[in-house]
């Protein structure tokens, strides 16, 4: 809005000096627009240590994430959830000011809007004093896997996270923020560039076609209550965990209607709770007859069969039709020693539960010209390989640390395609 940057702007354009080793060409690719809408295709690296300096955003920016990390695909290709989208854009934030991110969202964003209860830094909430303790991961010990109660010592607070999620609040601040998306406010965001974040810009692959993303948010054409019934009215959501934490936001427009849930707790569940809350104060409309259906043709599984690579997180991973299925092998992960489900689990025709050590993954097959090209997940993505070659494939080391990361690294929607799979078979 000020006119320093334009959306169109490519990385190398705003951060000349930020360069990738894994690929010089990245930074040219990679555009403003891709990182808000979730296009990146960045590995979603989500560090929980505790590293608050605020100088760690620009230092693990330029360290261990440009040295070391990678896109699993073309920038702009599709829809993939990957937190360090948004490390990106609060790093590109910084760059184009004085203050240190925490500083420019508090004053600019935050105090405006009458969020004075709203922070980015852990300390300030220890010295706001009114806060929870919670349930979760130990930051200090998160690749045990144990749930444990934590106290505030043992919470992240990761300055290169922070822009992804790290904010500290209440339901009440919430709904000051879910005001502003709602109606607005000139002093904080013009109308214009406010709308972007509720205007649809990609659509995120789950929902046939009804759920896309905006800029920050998920941007759905109706919602379906639990008892199956469809209200066809404008939807704009976000939820989300940290490794001790869990928030919803959901809000019906045109009802003049938002809800917001703080938990603290990972990994929270609050579909019941939405459900009652929308269905019984919010004055909906008429339910729809005509309510969206994943479509399970085994025909069109034909579109997926084919070997597939990817590099750095599964390797390779090959997908045959048996009549009515869709298989798959995975011989890397296979060889050291981890297993695969060889039945997937068919969601849509494009959407399937893979099983991987008994663990669920939804994969969602991304076509392009009539065939399909990736095979994508929040943690991996694997690209069709035609050719008779040695392909690339990654070490145990490599391996063994994306599945650690991929538990750490949960989709909100994971558990909605798991119960319709199980209802639809």
């Amino acid at each position: 809005e000020d006119g320093k940057i334009s959306l169109e702007n490519s990385l190398a354009e705003v951060v000349p000096d930020l360069e990738f080793k894994l690929d010089e060409n990245w930074n040219d690719q990679i555009k403003l627009h891709h990182l808000i809408s979730h296009q990146g295709a960045f590995y979603d690296y989500t560090p929980w240590d505790e590293m608050p300096s605020d100088d760690m955003l620009e230092a693990v920016t330029y360290g261990t994430f440009a040295k070391s990390y990678f896109l699993m695909a073309p920038p702009g290709s599709f829809y993939n959830y990957a937190n360090p989208n948004f490390s990106m854009t609060g790093f590109v934030t910084e760059k184009l000011d004085t203050r240190f991110w925490p500083d420019i969202m508090v004053e600019d964003v935050y105090r405006p809007l009458g969020m004075e209860r709203t922070y980015l830094r852990k300390k300030e909430v220890i010295k706001d004093g009114d806060y929870s303790d919670s349930y979760g991961y130990d930051f200090n010990d998160v690749e045990s896997g144990q749930f444990k109660a934590l106290t505030i010592d043992m919470v992240a607070d990761s300055a290169f996270t922070r822009p992804a999620g790290l904010a500290w609040t209440t339901p009440a601040q919430m709904m000051k923020w879910a005001d502003f998306i709602m109606n607005g406010n000139e002093d904080v965001l013009g109308d214009k560039y406010r709308k972007m974040i509720t205007t649809p810009h990609v659509d995120t692959l789950y929902a046939d076609g009804t759920m896309h993303y905006g800029y920050g948010m998920f941007v759905e054409t109706g919602y379906m209550a639990k008892d199956g019934k469809w209200y066809e009215i404008p939807v704009w959501e976000h939820g989300g965990n940290t490794i001790s934490f869990s928030n919803i936001l959901y809000i019906l427009p045109e009802q003049d209607f938002a809800i917001a849930i703080c938990s603290s707790g990972y990994g929270t569940d609050f579909t019941k709770s939405l459900d009652v809350a929308i269905t019984t104060m919010a004055e909906l409309p008429e339910p729809s007859d005509d309510a969206p259906a994943y479509e399970i043709d085994p025909e069109k599984f034909d579109d997926h069969v084919g070997t597939y690579n990817d590099q750095y997180n599964v390797g390779i991973m090959e997908f045959t039709r048996d009549g009515d299925k869709l298989m798959v092998s995975a011989p890397t992960i296979e060889q050291y020693g981890y297993t695969v489900t060889p039945e997937l689990t068919a969601v849509s025709s494009d959407i399937f539960i893979l099983y991987l050590n008994g663990e669920p993954l939804d994969i969602t097959f991304v076509k392009k010209d009539g065939k399909s090209t990736f095979m994508r997940n929040r943690a991996f993505v694997a690209t069709r390989t035609e050719e008779e070659e040695t392909l690339k494939v990654p070490t145990k080391e490599q391996v063994t640390n994306f599945i650690k990361r991929s538990k750490l690294t949960p989709d909100n929607y994971l558990n909605k395609l798991i119960n319709h799979s199980k209802e639809e078979n």
